[in-house]
């Protein structure tokens, strides 16, 4: 698959969906090889900044330095485009000023990778309409439940969050789990089960 095709995995970053866009986002460019570039690990190289100090180097020299810019201005380029595509137009336009990958990329970090209300709602949102049948697979659940903490213990200051429990309760003539949070001292065990994940 090319990584034209890989990019249609990174959903557009619409300023509400930072977590989930950077880790697909980083995905696909460690794929193309090139992540140490809005990592920041590669950094270009420059002429010297007077025309007497150019003219000690080697031509040899000159042309390693040339071809080294060269090469970083094709690969973040690349990189920096990749990043562009999967952003909305607003966002596009307000980050036109990064010039390279690692300067967009850190940019993106500064404004929309802080915690806000309405990223932190959404999470817990996700999490109370996380449901589960006894016809389906509960494993599809448990992996969206622990999704949606995930994001939520990231987008939330370090231990405000403690460890959640789900439970799913079946009873006669309802299949319907009881979702998240409920007590499970509350359930009747002689009419149904209860499963319990700590995250």
């Amino acid at each position: 698959m090319s990584s034209t095709n890989n990019a249609s995995l990174v959903p557009i970053l619409d300023g509400t969906n930072y977590r989930q866009w950077a880790v697909a986002m980083k995905a696909l460019i460690q794929s193309t090889g090139m992540w140490a570039y809005p990592e920041g690990k590669v950094s270009r190289e420059y002429f010297p900044d007077t025309d007497e100090e150019c003219d000690k180097l080697s031509t040899a020299r000159k042309a390693e330095i040339l071809t080294s810019i060269q090469e970083f201005e094709k690969n973040d380029g690349m990189v920096l485009g990749q990043i562009t595509l999967r952003l909305s137009p607003t966002i596009q336009q307000n980050h036109q000023h990064c010039h390279t990958s690692a300067s967009l990329w850190n940019a993106l970090l500064a404004t929309y990778g802080r915690s806000t209300a309405s990223t932190v709602f959404k999470d817990f949102k996700d999490c109370l309409n996380s449901r589960i049948t006894m016809n389906a697979d509960p494993q599809i659940y448990f992996d969206k439940v622990f999704g949606a903490y995930a994001c939520m213990k990231c987008n939330t200051p370090s231990g405000a969050l403690g460890s959640p429990t789900w439970t799913r309760e079946v009873t006669q003539g309802n299949n319907e789990g009881t979702g998240f949070g409920e007590d499970p001292s509350t359930q009747d065990s002689s009419e149904g089960s209860e499963v319990k994940v700590k995250v």
